[in-house]
């Protein structure tokens, strides 16, 4: 790629568009995922969306070696378990509002620093027990989700399961 006007761009917002898993970000048979042409993407924001698949969620991530944030806030995933394959340098990840039932992926996400899960479906601390393996972690974000309606306590059991991340 050359150094044009796709290089520079550095944000991206495609929010609230009602994009869902056919809208095109996936590879098509005319070459790959639209969002892979973008290599300067610091962040990207496809929040309030209607995306359900990881594969399309994620499309084209991998190509983006300088993308720190993702917003896929709002949406209705169901799973990120190939997060750690395809977001290899994003120090910040938003996934609040989605239908996520534990963290497999992102547990190995291992460049996050921050990461906020509220309002998904976590209901038990071996859900996001995982993410302990994070070395950079220093924000999670877990309220409105079934664990954490366990009243206060539900921060000490999440940090037992955690141990050296801050809730």
């Amino acid at each position: 790629l050359s150094r044009g006007p796709k290089w520079r761009l550095a944000h991206l917002r495609i929010q609230g568009c009602r994009l869902d898993d056919a809208c095109g970000l996936r590879p098509t048979l005319r070459g790959g995922p639209p969002l892979a042409a973008l290599r300067g993407l610091r962040s990207i924001c496809l929040a309030r969306n209607r995306l359900r698949s990881q594969e399309a969620a994620l499309a084209g991530m991998i190509e983006l070696p300088l993308l720190e944030k993702l917003d896929l806030s709002h949406n209705r995933l169901e799973r990120m378990d190939r997060a750690h394959e395809l977001l290899g340098n994003v120090s910040a990840l938003d996934l609040d509002g989605n239908r996520l039932r534990d963290a497999a992926g992102i547990d190995r996400v291992l460049s996050l620093e921050r990461l906020s899960l509220r309002h998904n479906d976590l209901r038990t601390t071996v859900a996001v027990g995982g993410l302990s393996r994070l070395p950079l972690l220093a924000s999670l974000k877990l309220a409105g989700n079934p664990l954490a309606g366990r009243g206060p306590g539900y921060r000490l059991a999440v940090w037992d399961a955690c141990c050296d991340v801050r809730v």
